[in-house]
């Protein structure tokens, strides 16, 4: 049970409780899991013990809007202009290409400003061959959580890799992508690394890091 859109803070930062959280004892959305998106996390507790995860999607807690979806439930908006789609004759077909910086963290865990590499080494097969045990068990574990990676590359700027998905359709496209995201960023910090998908995370000259999103009917 969840508190979605219904808490506030006053000017002492005390919380404020609404009509419609009090009548419902403290929420007012609930989370449920979403059938065929439980799928396995290799990577956690490193492998030592068996960890899945379930993507879930938000409701209204009845009696509040008869507990229907809640609008502002990003994974239930994508599904219903793909129905949309569907009640058309289309099927959506779509892969990302995501863009990420990796640093090194200190030797208490704290991130710094030191990125993976230096230089302007677009597609550099030398760089990735320096890293390839990380990137490449990335990628494997990646496959085994249902995150199918079509390429891997460093990209225009210090410490800047690129992954991409491999198209999908409908709505599991978006799903691999969240997977694919927490996933480098929970892998990275295991091994010593910090990984952001921040547009610009530092001040250092150099390029963005931005998401391609690719799709066709």
């Amino acid at each position: 049970m969840h508190v979605v859109g219904a808490t506030g803070y006053g000017p002492r930062s005390e919380v404020l409780k609404f009509k419609e959280v009090l009548e419902s004892n403290g929420g007012n959305a609930i989370l449920r899991p979403m059938p065929g998106t439980l799928h396995p996390l290799p990577w956690a507790a490193e492998g030592k013990h068996r960890i899945g995860e379930v993507f879930c999607e938000v409701f209204w807690m009845p009696p509040y809007h008869d507990g229907a979806h809640q609008g502002a439930c990003t994974r239930y908006q994508a599904r219903a202009q793909l129905e949309r789609l569907s009640e058309l004759g289309y099927r959506f077909l779509s892969g990302h290409e995501a863009e990420f910086f990796m640093y090194h963290k200190d030797g208490e865990g704290e991130l710094t400003s030191r990125p993976m590499f230096h230089g302007v080494d677009i597609f550099s097969n030398l760089l990735l061959a320096e890293h390839e045990e990380l990137v490449c068990s990335m990628s494997k574990q990646l496959s085994e959580a249902g995150v199918d990676i079509l390429s891997m590359q460093t990209e225009y700027a210090s410490g800047q890799l690129e992954f991409a998905t491999v198209p999908k359709f409908g709505i599991e496209s978006a799903d691999q992508m969240f997977k694919l995201k927490e996933a480098v960023k929970e892998m990275s910090f295991r091994r010593g690394w910090q990984a952001t998908f921040m547009t610009k995370p530092t001040s250092e000259p150099g390029c963005c890091s931005g998401m391609h999103f690719s799709g066709a009917l």
